[in-house]
């Protein structure tokens, strides 16, 4: 009769040490994966809260840019002043930052197979051309007729030679291919197509767009930074036009300069932010006299700072629901 209850006993245990070995390794794979972000144990133990609490997978957290933005929106959505770690949402974004670009990488790949002639590029793409000089100038393409692109140029160009390369940006990507002039008349060229463009460069921060009012102060370099809202001086207007938490593009009257140091200040989802950075590229436009600047922010820019355009720029609504 004892023969009756010991085998159905010796099932469940072996289930039950089944299960708990299970679950066991997921939670260490979790906690090693945490590491991984530099989360401190403390952090681990929250972000298992969180993830518990919302009932979301373990095995796989940090694969899954839903459940990421999920536990972000909840952090995100606690007063800064009663969240139990000031570094976990920064590290949950560096995470999630991790992870989007591990996952546009494939999309670019994919993207590239599209941008290997330039029959595929679309008319308005910004060109930017590079004589054997030296010199670069901003072009807008026009038209594409039998291997034949017709540019239009921002700036006068006096003089010119016969072979150019050309780049362009795309979907988070640099491209360029060689090419040669065959008509020049004033602001308008005519160059050679390609079959064999290339892609150079990779953006590190994905960039969205925003159109958003916005001023800059110039600055004498990076230890003139400072990342205080100035409400008193007007400083110059321009518009901003994308945002990343590794820079920006605006557009400002007259011609820009590379090299120059600015603090941009704007607001975003009803918060004054500030930005501090580098000119890295100019291109003016000579017909309407601006410039786009392309921004690159400097890498001590407080989080406080960097939060709202991180939320901005995955789409995270910050609110726990």
């Amino acid at each position: 009769m004892s023969h009756n209850w010991v085998h159905p006993l010796t099932v469940t245990l072996m289930v039950f040490g089944a299960v708990s070995v299970f679950y066991f390794a997921r939670l260490v794979i979790f906690w090693w994966q945490a590491g991984r972000f530099h989360f401190t144990v403390k952090e681990r133990g929250l972000l298992l809260k969180h993830i518990l609490k919302k009932k979301l997978r373990l095995s796989g957290f940090f694969q899954s840019t839903s459940a990421l933005s999920t536990v972000i929106a909840t952090v995100s959505a606690e007063e800064s002043d009663t969240r139990d770690s000031s570094g976990l949402l920064e590290k949950l974004y560096y995470a999630y930052a991790t992870l989007d670009h591990k996952l546009s990488f494939v999309g670019l790949a994919k993207k590239h197979h599209q941008h290997k002639t330039t029959e595929s590029l679309p008319l308005g793409l910004v060109l930017t051309i590079e004589f054997t000089s030296g010199l670069r100038r901003n072009a807008k393409l026009l038209s594409k007729e039998s291997d034949i692109l017709l540019l239009r140029f921002m700036d006068e160009i006096d003089e010119y030679t016969e072979d150019i390369l050309v780049y362009f940006w795309n979907h988070d990507a640099g491209y360029r291919f060689k090419s040669h002039v065959i008509k020049k008349k004033g602001l308008h060229m005519e160059i050679a197509g390609s079959k064999s463009i290339q892609q150079y460069l990779r953006r590190a921060h994905p960039r969205v767009k925003l159109d958003e009012a916005a001023h800059f102060f110039l600055l004498s370099g990076q230890d003139g930074a400072n990342y205080e809202v100035d409400y008193h001086n007007p400083g110059f207007e321009c518009v901003i036009r994308d945002i990343s938490e590794g820079g920006a593009a605006i557009i400002a009257e007259g011609r820009g300069q590379i090299g120059l140091h600015i603090k941009l200040q704007f607001r975003l989802r009803e918060k004054d932010l500030v930005m501090c950075g580098t000119i890295k590229d100019v291109y003016y436009n000579h017909e309407y006299n601006q410039s786009t600047l392309h921004m690159q922010a400097d890498k001590d820019m407080p989080f406080k700072m960097k939060e709202p355009i991180l939320a901005y720029v995955y789409a995270v609504t910050g609110s726990s629901s």
